[in-house]
């Protein structure tokens, strides 16, 4: 079978089905059921390395392994990691102030709630039940034949959609929050793309910085008294949206600094 579409049998498959599950019976679930249907999201990973198998034998699946536990890279890139997530959530919460909304003093200790069990719980969820699905498999094989550019805006788009049915009633249960949801789904795949293409494909990279995305922004909003998420999320996404538009102008559609072709690594 063509891995790819194993790939997308098992990324969508099992979580959708699971979710689907989760959503028409969750009320008469135990806890402990709905948290296993919830993590069913972490097939994305399990669909990337069974993909990896089926096209490249063990080779291929330790080789997307080593990925996965890729540190050594750049302190530059590191700091960007770090730098991207922490601006677009500073961007985001000041604009809102600015427009006329009441922010509180910034308390820097607010960033401790980063290392609480549940943030830190993150890990296992998104970032690494994803990761090795959509930069770890999906992504270089895209990059086979579409510019990095073109690649990042459909693992964006396919990454966005893949939420529906855990978000069906949320985030999904109007055409406006879906659509910003998928906007700024591909605009963190086009940051990501840039990342991963002078980190040396290193996954483990692509799940830290997700994991920033994801609970590195919740903790820059705790700084402010009365600021939520949903208030500022919009914002934040529009402080995405320039990043991308910075790094399209200095990089191009290749998402790789001029001249420095060797910044990808398999």
């Amino acid at each position: 079978m063509n891995p790819v579409v194993v790939f997308f049998l098992i990324a969508f498959g099992v979580p959708w089905l699971g979710w689907t599950f989760l959503q028409v019976f969750g009320e008469n679930l135990t806890s402990m059921q709905r948290m296993l249907l919830f993590y069913t999201g972490d097939f994305c990973s399990i669909g990337g390395f069974v993909a990896a198998y089926v096209e490249g034998g063990k080779s291929g699946a330790k080789a997307l392994w080593q990925r996965c536990i890729r540190i050594r890279v750049s302190p530059l890139w590191w700091l960007l990691v770090f730098l991207i997530p922490f601006s677009a959530a500073l961007f985001g919460a000041h604009i809102w102030a600015f427009a006329g909304n009441e922010i509180g003093p910034a308390s820097p200790n607010g960033l401790w709630i980063l290392f609480t069990l549940p943030l830190l719980r993150n890990l296992t969820t998104g970032p690494m039940g994803e990761e090795a699905g959509w930069r770890g498999y999906l992504l270089p094989k895209l990059l086979e034949k579409y510019s990095a550019l073109s690649a990042s805006i459909i693992v964006g788009f396919l990454w966005g959609i893949w939420h529906l049915p855990i978000y069906l009633s949320e985030i999904f249960s109007s055409f406006a929050a879906a659509s910003s949801f998928v906007l700024s789904t591909v605009f963190i795949s086009i940051v990501m793309t840039a990342i991963f293409n002078h980190t040396k494909r290193s996954v483990f990279v692509a799940i830290i910085f997700h994991w920033f995305v994801n609970k590195l922004t919740l903790a820059v909003l705790n700084m402010y008294e009365g600021v939520t998420l949903e208030d500022v999320f919009p914002f934040v996404n529009v402080g995405y949206g320039i990043i991308c538009i910075i790094l399209i102008a200095l990089m191009g559609k290749d998402l790789t600094w001029r001249g420095k072709k060797g910044a990808i690594e398999q």
